[in-house]
């Protein structure tokens, strides 16, 4: 006899839509950012863009996307998750849809922003979506890995297909393709059974998001502009809006954090879990950051690999968390959250340091990969469930949003701090496709190197305020 399902709880099937369309989300999100690049040289040259207005393609994206997701997790709390879900997949449509006709720069800046305001809007309701299907953390931990896994499938799909796809069908398939896919996360979410949450419909305080939107925006644009050659300019500029940033965030934190319907609420932001996460969450894209920006200058250069070939380079580093999430849903189980996430960066610091030594394609580059790809994968599953442990139901959405919003403006931070690094290794060049293969070999090693000392950092810190018991409190 079968047995009856549990009161409230969703049913196998339709959950497993539900799962796999958050799944899918995640898989558009990593494959939009990556497979854009490899189709930027064609879109630039077919609407004869200049190359800063092409870095905007990428600019543009980068900031919106990590000035709004903080308001997407809030008003996934305060609203129904699963139509801000759809709200946001909506804007994202649109977004592609935009960039897909484009006839001029103008417009194609237009949808990109579209894009990286939907997603920003979606990402934290499909999270929090999740979190909420599995409040047992063991489940959700490993809910969190197959989300780190669809992010790897996504980074192999851009580097094996996103060269096919352009050079065959055309960049403005790439667009209409990530639309397509973004209908299909949508069907599947909206398919899906979910706990019911019916949101606290209270008004959000509009001056709040403003304030902090505005302040992210800053410090992401600032830092996206501070690539090489470096000036007394730009680093002022950059001081500048962080500056002003900070000072914005403060006064919100203090002055409207108190308020319950502020979009950063202080009872969430104080949380040691909470925080904790989106400190570490600021070291977590190094181990993907780099090796994406430096790792090309030592595959051209040094090896003289084609550009094709060397983003088939990244494979080992994209298909681990497909390949070993299993295994560290187990690890976290038995270890907790502390030695999961420590010895994550501990791993990734590893590789980091490996790769350099004696840089050979199959002897230390991709073996070095490996084991990065593992490191954070563990780093990720910990954080993951770190950052939503205290909220509650309730706060799921605020929770992921700040915890995903410092991968984002850790990634801009590692990436400018990585130009900045590597220029004079290359005699400030703008174009590391110039540079000297023992120029790009040292460069390649000053990154490398910088990414194990900060992974080393993070396993320190990991290791000293993380808790070391699954489950137990902060």
């Amino acid at each position: 006899m079968r047995k009856p399902a549990a009161v409230n709880s969703p049913r196998v099937t339709r959950g497993a839509f539900g799962v796999s369309g958050v799944l899918l989300t995640q898989f558009v999100s990593v494959t939009d950012g990556l497979i854009v690049g490899v189709a930027l040289p064609t879109v630039s040259r077919d609407l004869a863009m200049s190359t800063v207005t092409s870095a905007w393609v990428v600019n543009t994206y980068a900031i919106v996307f990590a000035a709004c997701l903080v308001l997407g997790g809030r008003l996934a709390d305060l609203f129904d998750r699963g139509k801000v879900f759809l709200i946001g997949q909506v804007v994202a449509l649109g977004g592609c849809a935009v960039c897909a006709v484009a006839p001029e720069p103008a417009l194609l800046l237009a949808g990109r922003g579209l894009q990286a305001l939907g997603a920003a809007v979606a990402t934290p309701a499909a999270v929090s979506l999740l979190a909420s299907r599995y409040p047992d953390e063991h489940r959700r931990g490993r809910a969190f890995g197959w989300l780190t896994a669809a992010g790897g499938a996504g980074w192999a799909s851009a580097a094996l297909f996103g060269g096919l796809v352009v050079g065959s069908l055309g960049w403005r398939w790439v667009f209409a393709g990530m639309g397509i896919l973004v209908v299909a996360s949508a069907c599947l979410v909206s398919a899906g059974e979910w706990p019911r949450h019916a949101g606290q419909r209270q008004r959000l305080d509009l001056v709040s998001a403003v304030v902090l939107a505005g302040a992210l925006a800053l410090v992401a644009g600032g830092l996206s502009g501070l690539r090489s050659p470096l000036s007394a300019e730009k680093v002022l500029f950059t001081a500048g809006a962080a500056a002003v940033a900070v000072g914005g965030m403060m006064w919100l934190t203090w002055s409207r954090g108190r308020a319950s319907d502020s979009v950063l609420p202080r009872e969430v932001l104080f949380l040691p879990t909470v925080w904790r996460a989106a400190v570490l969450g600021m070291l977590l894209p190094v181990s993907f950051v780099i090796p994406q920006f430096a790792g090309p200058v030592l595959n051209e250069r040094w090896f003289g690999l084609a550009p094709a070939t060397s983003g088939l380079v990244f494979l080992p580093l994209a298909v681990m968390p497909v390949l070993v999430t299993a295994f560290v849903g187990r690890v976290r189980d038995r270890l907790g959250d502390r030695w999961c996430v420590a010895g994550g960066f501990g791993l990734c610091a590893a590789g980091f340091a490996w790769a350099p030594i004696e840089p050979g394609l199959w002897t230390s580059l991709m073996p070095a990969y490996v084991v990065i790809g593992f490191g954070v994968t563990a780093v990720y599953v910990g954080l993951a469930v770190v950052s939503v442990r205290q909220v509650g139901q309730a706060r799921l959405g605020t929770a992921s949003g700040i915890f995903q919003c410092s991968n984002q403006v850790g990634g801009v931070t590692i990436l400018a701090t990585s130009a900045a690094l590597m220029a004079p290794a290359i005699g400030g060049a703008v174009d590391y496709g110039t540079a000297s293969p023992d120029s790009a070999l040292t460069a390649f090693r000053v990154a490398f190197f910088a990414g194990a000392a900060l992974c080393a950092l993070g396993a320190v810190v990991a290791g000293t305020t993380l808790t070391a018991k699954t489950g137990a409190p902060s």
